[in-house]
């Protein structure tokens, strides 16, 4: 929070000439059951090389998943019931969701300078932008997240807000 206000009031020191940023609340939608092991696994890979070893092995197998008809449902995606690891392997897929949609957004914007921020935990996010941006860095932001299954909603269903600040 410390860092997102310091960034935000640099914005603002930067940008006087309209003083005024959108901040967006983004939560995307059963974000957690949704992601393929696949896309965890490349995440893991990109962003935590360390550990993705670890996270291959442990979705070397489906999770076998017992429904109430008695029969075995072999799953792969999402974090098992429990699973320590769910809300890290959740945060890493969506934090190469926003650094994909951040670069997309940089290559379509007509001004060079930075117009947009982003902040995240697991599958919430505060998104800080000039409100002239916002159209275009949610429309990146859910073309990068629909490539792994995110989505913020349809419709009445968009688990997103907007205010305006400055």
């Amino acid at each position: 929070l410390v860092h997102t206000r310091r960034v935000l009031e640099e914005a603002l020191q930067k940008d006087v000439s309209s003083g005024v940023w959108a901040v967006v609340d983004v939560d995307f939608v059963n974000a957690f059951p949704s992601f393929e092991w696949g896309d965890i696994d490349e995440a893991m890979a990109d962003q935590m090389p360390e550990l993705a070893p670890w996270t291959r092995w442990c979705h070397a197998a489906a999770a076998d998943i017992t429904l109430p008809s008695g029969q075995v449902h072999h799953a792969r995606q999402g974090a098992e019931q429990g699973d320590p690891l769910g809300f890290l392997q959740c945060g890493v897929v969506l934090a190469v969701v926003a650094r994909n949609a951040m670069k997309e957004f940089v290559r379509r914007k007509s001004r060079p300078e930075a117009g947009c921020f982003c902040f995240w935990y697991c599958d919430d996010g505060q998104i800080l932008c000039r409100p002239e941006d916002l159209d275009l860095f949610l429309e990146c932001l859910d073309t990068a997240a629909a490539l792994v299954g995110a989505t913020r909603g349809e419709g009445s269903d968009v688990k997103s807000h907007a205010r305006l600040i400055g």
